[in-house]
């Protein structure tokens, strides 16, 4: 397989109805040996099951030698998210930043 890269971007609310069909759509791009870009810019909500979807898909690409990484730009609310899950001090992050915090996280974890 060969690692090609996916870009999806996400807008509105990402809320636990929309879980499942997120989830299976990055298990197949996983499946056939895409690393993927998330872009949050345009997501005005996220809950919990967003979060955690993200933290294990990005743990199940790591595995399989892929990468998950979150677009450089996010919506403050997103960010405020994370903050309350207590990944993020704060919400004046970048995706970047954003992404090396949830690596940080999940080192922490792992």
């Amino acid at each position: 397989m060969a690692d090609a890269l996916k870009v999806l971007s996400y807008e509105g609310v990402i809320g636990i109805d929309q879980i499942p069909g997120i989830g299976a759509q990055w298990q197949d791009l996983a499946d056939s040996g895409h690393s993927l870009i998330i872009n949050l810019s345009r997501v005005e909500t996220i809950d919990l099951t967003f979060i955690q979807l993200l933290l294990s898909a990005k743990q199940t690409l790591q595995e399989k030698s892929l990468s998950l990484q979150v677009a450089n730009l996010v919506s403050t609310s997103v960010l405020e998210a994370f903050v309350f899950c207590g990944i993020i001090a704060h919400s004046r992050l970048s995706g970047r930043e954003l992404d090396a915090a949830i690596d940080r996280f999940l080192g922490e974890r792992g």
